[in-house]
């Protein structure tokens, strides 16, 4: 459920930069006013939402934290962050560690193409989606010649997406650019019968904690050719559903049960650049994504099949 909508925007941002500090680090906040006229499934087609964040960097920790939400629709907000970690040097040594959110762009072709591969999108504006960090302990060293990044973690966090939610077994949408809502009735024995959807949410620890593992290996910025590669293991950033459909009794309704399903995938990826200066470089970035499946035994329920892709 991808699916880009078309809409005419109009777009008011008011930014206010608050100083308590008389030092440079000193925190930003910043508060905006958006607005969009949509042809949606949303009514009123008038839909204004406000940011409100804060912006912080020094050389130990990293800061953004946003908060999105409409007064129009009290259940469409969210709330976003690339970076929200602390860094500390080991020793003597060129190693740090990071523990946190932390964006790092480990690919180029994900990052160029927002394909959220790696790092897990903020898709609430379908339109403007950008990249967000992982959440886990970053290792990184270099030497003069080779760069290292390592990634852990047993915490998941998906991509932010337009609200949709169910109440009173039917689909409500509280976004412009959510998807459409589902079908009301299905023909059945020649008549129309009602249609009622319930969402079966995993246990929340099943989503919340899931193991990732990422390794990353190039060169260092020191050279105009650049290289670097990719391999690990990672949840997806979006959770595929499946669907269960049954007769209630008496045949009055036909009852769909959706479930989130948790898969992983290996990803593999690699760049290679050129760099004329320090603004301009031409290169070739490749990403292949190996979505792990389940066992035709570990369910019977329908679902999209999903299947390897390299971009």
């Amino acid at each position: 459920m991808r699916r880009v909508m078309k809409k005419l925007s109009t777009l008011l941002m008011l930014t206010v930069g608050l100083s308590e500090f008389a030092h440079a680090n000193s925190p930003d906040f910043h508060v905006g006013m958006e607005s969009h006229n949509s042809r949606s499934v949303v009514s009123p087609a008038f839909f204004p939402f406000y940011r409100a964040g804060m912006n912080y960097a020094d050389d130990r920790a990293e800061i953004d934290v946003e908060l999105k939400m409409s007064l129009a629709h009290a259940k469409a907000f969210a709330i976003g962050s690339r970076n929200l970690y602390h860094q500390t040097p080991i020793g003597q040594s060129n190693w740090k560690i990071s523990v946190g959110r932390k964006w790092m762009g480990w690919n180029d072709a994900d990052e160029l193409w927002n394909l959220g591969i790696v790092e897990p999108l903020d898709s609430w504006d379908r339109l403007r989606s950008y990249s967000q960090g992982l959440t886990g302990i970053f290792l990184q060293g270099e030497s003069k010649m080779v760069q290292v990044d390592l990634f852990i973690s047993y915490l998941y966090l998906p991509e932010v997406l337009p609200n949709v939610v169910i109440e009173d077994h039917r689909f409500k949408s509280y976004h412009p650019q959510s998807v459409s809502a589902g079908p009301q009735t299905f023909e059945l024995l020649g008549r129309p019968t009602p249609l009622g959807y319930n969402l079966l949410i995993p246990d929340k620890r099943k989503i919340l904690f899931r193991p990732s593992v990422l390794l990353s290996i190039g060169s260092t910025k020191n050279y105009a050719l650049g290289t670097k590669f990719t391999a690990g293991l990672l949840p997806l950033n979006y959770l595929p559903v499946s669907l269960d459909a049954s007769l209630a009794i008496p045949l009055d309704q036909i009852v769909v049960n959706l479930t989130p399903r948790l898969l992983s995938h290996y990803v593999m990826g690699s760049n290679t650049s050129y760099k004329f200066s320090a603004q301009t470089k031409a290169g070739l970035s490749i990403i292949s994504d190996n979505i792990i499946e389940e066992s035709p035994s570990a369910t019977t329920s329908t679902s999209t099949p999903l299947s390897a892709t390299v971009y």
